[in-house]
């Protein structure tokens, strides 16, 4: 489906800021900003100009050091390769919410029952207890952690929205 609305909305596109929201690694409610490692060694340009653009919050993907790990295959290659035309721009915003013992735990207590738990049926396979902390460890049951991430995640659309303007202007 997504594939499709982009193929449709698209097409008249020709540069593109996207962001991918994501939970779970760093410190509670502050958000990092994490960029392939390739960005770093294959366009200095872009990888400075996403430094100056968001400055304190930029990590590579880098399993070596920050909250990131390499990845590939991610959604924005994916979309990359999908659309060649568009200049892409791209980065994942990671909220921090809890350690990573207590996400790692959360995340390997779920899978446990999901693959061999005795489940009943679908229903309860799904309202057990491992799902909902699963749930609590990525989307905190707390305001002011809610707070923070909106507020961030507005300022990071807010700015790569005038990044896009101001590049549309030269």
């Amino acid at each position: 489906m997504l594939i499709k609305w982009l193929s449709t909305n698209l097409a008249s596109t020709n540069k593109l800021f996207a962001i991918d929201h994501h939970t779970g690694l760093g410190p509670s409610g502050h958000d990092t900003l994490l960029l392939p490692l390739e960005l770093r060694d294959n366009d200095k340009g872009k990888f400075e100009k996403m430094q100056k653009l968001f400055p304190g919050h930029i990590e590579l993907l880098d399993a070596k050091s920050g909250v990131g790990y390499e990845i590939k295959g991610d959604i924005h290659q994916g979309l990359v390769n999908r659309f060649p035309n568009i200049s892409w721009t791209y980065l994942t915003q990671e909220f921090g919410t809890f350690k990573p013992t207590k996400v790692i735990r959360a995340s390997r207590d779920e899978n446990r029952w999901t693959q061999w738990g005795n489940h009943i049926d679908e229903a309860s396979a799904k309202n057990h207890w491992t799902r909902y902390n699963l749930l609590r460890i990525f989307n905190p049951d707390d305001d002011i952690w809610r707070e923070k991430i909106i507020l961030r995640g507005n300022i990071v659309f807010d700015s790569a929205t005038q990044s896009l303007l101001s590049d549309s202007d030269n």
